[in-house]
């Protein structure tokens, strides 16, 4: 036997122990170019109920904003700032009673779930009557005679 077949043990048919070197001399190349721990800046952990409560509101604006793309002041009303100041008074709302954003989610997620999927078709709803409204509305002032061409009634 020779002395290669000693060290690695019988081959399958096919083998082919250069292209396994290939492969590893790549797998070495790429693990040479990987970034140095500590080099690669890391997410900072959320410290405050503020923080944590920016975060919530970010992450529910990113789902809401398909759905309200037909309204161009969306972005200027949810803006950053906005969010912001909304999650600096609520989290001290939050820390003042002592909730926190894992026990308020535990406890109101599936209320905020279902208020969540319950808005869409209400809004959708709520503007499909009032545009039907305005559309009778329009109807029947079309339809009403011209009150400038009528004559007045005259008294005798």
């Amino acid at each position: 036997m020779s002395d290669e077949a000693q060290e690695t043990g019988p081959q399958p048919d096919g083998f082919d122990a250069a292209g396994l070197d290939a492969l590893a001399a790549q797998a070495a190349e790429l693990q040479g170019t990987q970034a140095a721990p500590g080099s690669i800046e890391q997410a900072q952990p959320v410290s405050t109920t503020s923080d944590e409560l920016l975060a919530a509101l970010e992450l529910v604006r990113a789902m809401a904003g398909p759905l309200v793309s037909w309204w161009p002041q969306a972005a200027d009303v949810w803006s950053d700032a906005q969010l912001k100041a909304i999650a600096d008074a609520g989290g001290k709302v939050m820390d003042k009673h002592g909730w926190t954003m894992g026990e308020t989610m535990s406890e109101w997620g599936p209320y905020l779930a279902l208020a969540g999927a319950t808005l869409p078709p209400a809004a959708a709803t709520f503007a499909a009557i009032k545009a039907h409204r305005a559309e009778l509305a329009e109807a029947k002032r079309a339809s009403a005679p011209n009150r400038s061409t009528l004559e007045p009634i005259r008294q005798q």
